[in-house]
């Protein structure tokens, strides 16, 4: 999200799992 690249090493990160899905919140949170 917000144009960052999602490695599948990245995901496998606590703190940038928790990054991303604060990302799709506000992602989401842009669209409604």
């Amino acid at each position: 999200m917000l144009g960052m690249p999602v490695e599948p090493e990245n995901c496998k990160s606590p703190f940038s799992a928790s990054l991303i899905s604060k990302s799709v919140r506000f992602d989401v949170g842009l669209v409604k």
